[in-house]
Order: structure tokens, then C-alpha cells, then sequence
């Protein structure tokens, strides 16, 4: 009969150690996503109430042989968010110039050059710390990153891929970024990413040297001078360079996410040949979300190509929730990998 009278009370404890246990969940997942915030906030010189800058360096992108292609990098921003940003490098040259929901465009190559897509990525730091709802994090090991012993934490995707970040257990900023696969067959990718020598502006704090590595290669590497407050600029610094075309910024995040994709069927022919590669595609996502305007970056044989191509020209996006606002098209790369692994 004592035994029947305290089942139930076994059952309560255990109740109350698995509630006990579910918040202690919810808290470490708080927590977590406040080291993200906090890096994502520190960050961002470009929050609303900063002053104006200019920030200037010098640009190095490695390729498959020989010393380092070089080049300049000049950015400029304004209380009222207007930007404008320069890229010059040996045969290449890029200006824009932008409100903060649209920017305008030009550039010496009609498509963009793959290794100035990853320079993008490489500066947009706070877009790598967003936390979508569904996200999980996971408490890693430190790792020691140029002399920092660094808190990693793994952020496993509702999407189903994982990222690991770790960040200045002092001061909060993001040190090191790496994707699930931290190299690439395309020799431009820069798959992770780290950040150092880092510099104050107005409360916040950004690095002076921003690297990118394939593997065990440094890919890239842009040095930054001392950021300083914006002189006065010419009375058109900031309007549309001439023949400029218009493209969809967002300052906030990720501008598109996919709404609809279609699998390329991969070809008989090359499924027997055993053919497997990567195809990458430049890609535009025009306003209402279909993609035009594709062109090869880099083959993987004819055939694959083509495969690629044709299951891409149907996919469509939809603008993200923090986006809404912005108005234009987006560039874009696109990897259609083909593997014969099961």
C-alpha cells in the first residue's frame, strides 16, 4: 500500500526535474543568442545615431598562382544613411552608392567577379549573426584565434546545416566564422572567415585586418586603416554614379530566401561517365522573385552546366521579413554541386 502512495510522488519530483531541466535549456539557448546580439551590436557602425566615417585599406586576393592581386577599398557613410563604396582592383572597378533600401551601381564587368562576391560576404559581419526562430546553439570548446582564447559556439539550423562561431570572451566581438566545410574545389571561395586587431568608433568596435580562407589557404585579405570621422564631401558625392544601374540593399540581413526550388536532373550520361562537380552560376533575383539573367562562373563540363542552368532558371525567391522595405533586384552566386555519392 506505501508503495502505490509514494508513486505519485516520484512522478511529481520527476515532473519538476524535467521542468527544472527544459528551463535551464531555455536559458543557456538566451544566453547564447545574447553573445550573438551582443557581437551583432558591437559591430555596427552603421547603427542609427552613428556618426558619419570614412574607412579606406588596401585589398589582397590570392588566386591559383603567383603573389596576390592588389588593390584599394574605400567606404563612406552618413548619419542619414547614405554610403558609398569604392572597390579598385588590378583590371576591375566597382563603385556604389546607396540609401539603405536601394543602392546604384557600376563596374568594369558586366557580371560580377566571383572573388568581389566573397569580399562582399567577408564585410558583412552582423548578416552572419542573425538567429532565425528554430535555430539552435551549442556551447563548443575554446580555440585559441590569434592569441585569443575564444568561446565557440556551434549554430545548428532548422535548414539543416551547422556554422561554428567564436567570439572575445571580453568584449564580445566575432573572431572566427566557419561554415560545416571550410574549404572548396572553386580556388576564389573563402568558406571561413576571421577577424582581428580590432578598433573602437563611437561605442562600437570593428576589425582592422579581415581575412578569408579555402582550407588551409589564405584567400583574401583586407586591411583597414583607422576609421575616421567624414570629412565634408563634394555637394554629389553621395547621388548615383552616371550609367549606374539600381539594385536592392538591406542593410538588416539576407535580402531573398528560397521560395521554390527545382532539382536538376542530373544527366544519363554523365551519371555513367561517372562526371560529378560543382557548376557555380551568376544569377539575378529580379524584383517578383524569378532569376534571369544567368551566366557560368565556373563549369563543371557542358552537360552539367546545362543541368544546372535549366533546374535554376525555375527556382524563386521571396523577400526576407527584415527586408520588406527594400525595393530592386539582388546579384547573386549560385552552387549546383552534382555527386554520385549516396
Amino acid at each position: 500500500m506505501k508503495h502505490h502512495l509514494h508513486r505519485p510522488v516520484v512522478f511529481f519530483l520527476a515532473f519538476l526535474l524535467w521542468q527544472g531541466l527544459c528551463a535551464s535549456a531555455a536559458d543557456d539557448q538566451l544566453s547564447l543568442r545574447n553573445i550573438f546580439e551582443k557581437a551583432r551590436d558591437i559591430s555596427d557602425i552603421r547603427a542609427p545615431g552613428m556618426p558619419g566615417f570614412r574607412l579606406s585599406g588596401e585589398l589582397r586576393i590570392w588566386g591559383k598562382k603567383g603573389g596576390p592581386s592588389q588593390g584599394k577599398y574605400l567606404y563612406a557613410w552618413t548619419p542619414e544613411g547614405k554610403w558609398r563604396e569604392e572597390i579598385n582592383l588590378s583590371g576591375y572597378k566597382r563603385v556604389r552608392s546607396g540609401d539603405g533600401k536601394q543602392f546604384w551601381q557600376v563596374r568594369s564587368s558586366v557580371t560580377e567577379n566571383p572573388s568581389i562576391f566573397e569580399l562582399d560576404q567577408l564585410l558583412r559581419i552582423r548578416h552572419e549573426l542573425g538567429i532565425e526562430e528554430g535555430d539552435t546553439l551549442k556551447r563548443l570548446h575554446s580555440e585559441n584565434v590569434e592569441g585569443t582564447e575564444a568561446d565557440c559556439i556551434q549554430y545548428v539550423s532548422k535548414r539543416g546545416f551547422t556554422e561554428t562561431f567564436c567570439f572575445n570572451p571580453g568584449s564580445g566581438e566575432l573572431l572566427k566564422y566557419t561554415p560545416e566545410k571550410d574549404s572548396s574545389e572553386l580556388p576564389w571561395r573563402a568558406p571561413w572567415q576571421q577577424y582581428s586587431q580590432f578598433q573602437e568608433w563611437a561605442g562600437k568596435r570593428f576589425p582592422r585586418t579581415l581575412r578569408g580562407f579555402n582550407g588551409k589557404h589564405l584567400v583574401m585579405e583586407l586591411q583597414l586603416g583607422e576609421i575616421t570621422p567624414l570629412p565634408q564631401p563634394p555637394q554629389d558625392y553621395f547621388d548615383p554614379p552616371e550609367s549606374a544601374t539600381f539594385w536592392a540593399d538591406c542593410p538588416t540581413g539576407a535580402e531573398w530566401k528560397v521560395k521554390d526550388i527545382t532539382q536538376p536532373a542530373y544527366p544519363v550520361s554523365a551519371r555513367m561517365n561517372s562526371k560529378e562537380g560543382t557548376v557555380t552560376l551568376y544569377a539575378v533575383i529580379e524584383e517578383d522573385g524569378h532569376v534571369s539573367g544567368l551566366h557560368v562562373l565556373h563549369s563543371a563540363g557542358t552537360e552539367l552546366d546545362q543541368a544546372a542552368t535549366n533546374a535554376v532558371s525555375q527556382w524563386r525567391y521571396e523577400r526576407t521579413e527584415n527586408c520588406l522595405d527594400s525595393k530592386g533586384r539582388t546579384e547573386i552566386a549560385i552552387d549546383v554541386t552534382f555527386s554520385l555519392q549516396h
